[in-house]
């Protein structure tokens, strides 16, 4: 049981691709080598190199990375040996560089220079061996062709993983910014809502009926943080782009930024107005049209300025925020008074990845985020 766990484990660690087509061709050469056994006078000799050579097949088949080396010296074994021996060991050989320089580069390099020194040994001991006329650097050739196929496939494969996990990081970045400008910041607005109606309200029954609906609030809340956090990657490529937000519904004849963005101020507007909050809003007759990636990151950023407004601002000292534009450039700046200042060297409460995000986003387009930059 103990030997059938550990070959069970040996299997499953190993790419079983790679095991299969050493089985096939393991296959192939023990059959060549038991024609050869049958029909040839037995010795002790024939027998225990046979037996090296099985043994150094099956290891190949259920580790392939190190196997191969037990395949290059059974080769070698069999370039050294003064009787006939099964050809087909020569492509066991060749397919062992292959694989290893795949698995493992430095190994594959081994497995190289000891079958390329064995074929030396088989052409000085041997004056009849293949290896003369040419035969050696035929075969080096060869050995060197399997080294550089196995060492390329390693890296065409490693480049369509390293790209299929960039598309996993840009989706969870996606997904990530999604969570934290919607539900975080719609669920922080709902509990401050909830704040607000408790505080006010004083019939005993309804404000335990609505501090139990709060308290549901803040653990999805934290539920949501903890996704976030199990999503993010430290990692994540430059070029990951900024969040989708949704389309907001707009009027013809002005460009899809300026709707979008009047959209989201009467939106956010109400909400800060209902929490207290009273501001003004700079905003040109029309904003210049700024393609779909653009679109998406300005309106973002807006929303997450205006969360931040109702998440860390003063109610009583109200806001300031201005969008200016030309065909070229847009400036927003965002003026507003925390409620707790953090000290020095200290962020304030969050997540400390919303406008991180954008700042992220905004330099790659060339462009910057200065001033007092709030976490949330």
């Amino acid at each position: 049981m103990k030997l059938r766990a550990q070959l069970a484990r040996l299997w499953n660690t190993r790419n079983t691709t790679v095991s299969l087509l050493a089985m096939a061709a393991g296959l192939l050469t023990v059959t060549e080598s038991v024609y050869w056994m049958t029909t040839s006078p037995w010795t002790w000799a024939r027998g225990a190199t046979f037996t090296i050579r099985l043994i150094a097949i099956a290891w190949f088949i259920l580790d392939p990375g190190i196997g191969g080396i037990a395949v290059a010296c059974a080769q070698v074994m069999d370039f050294l040996s003064p009787w006939s021996t099964p050809i087909s060991m020569l492509f066991m050989g060749l397919l062992a560089t292959g694989i290893t320089g795949f698995l493992r580069r430095r190994v594959g390099a081994g497995v190289a220079f000891i079958l390329v020194a064995g074929a030396a040994g088989n052409l000085v001991s041997r004056d009849t061996s293949f290896m003369n006329d040419g035969g050696i650097v035929s075969y080096a050739a060869l050995v060197l062709a399997a080294t550089v196929v196995g060492t390329a496939t390693r890296t065409a494969t490693w480049r369509h993983d390293q790209e299929k996990r960039n598309r996993e990081i840009r989706r969870n970045t996606a997904i990530t910014q999604q969570l934290h400008d919607y539900a975080m910041n719609d669920m922080n607005d709902v509990i401050m809502l909830l704040d607000e109606a408790i505080s006010r309200h004083a019939d005993i029954p309804e404000r335990r009926a609505l501090k139990r609906i709060r308290t549901g609030a803040v653990n999805a809340l934290t539920q949501t943080r903890k996704a976030i956090v199990a999503l993010e990657y430290v990692d994540a490529p430059e070029d990951a782009g900024a969040p989708t937000v949704r389309r907001q519904p707009g009027t013809s004849g002005r460009s899809a930024l300026h709707q979008q963005v009047c959209a989201l101020l009467d939106e956010q507007q109400d909400i800060l107005q209902s929490l207290g909050f009273q501001g003004t809003v700079l905003l040109p007759n029309t904003l210049p049209p700024a393609g779909e990636d653009n679109t998406d990151l300005i309106v973002g950023l807006v929303r997450e300025l205006l969360g931040n407004v109702a998440h860390h601002a003063d109610p009583s000292q109200g806001y300031t925020l201005a969008l200016c534009a030309d065909v070229e450039a847009l400036d927003v700046s965002l003026a507003d008074t925390p409620v707790d200042p953090p000290s020095p060297g200290v962020s304030p409460t969050g997540l400390g990845s919303g406008l991180r995000r954008y700042a992220a986003a905004i330099t790659a387009r060339r462009g910057g985020m200065g001033g007092p930059c709030p976490t949330a």
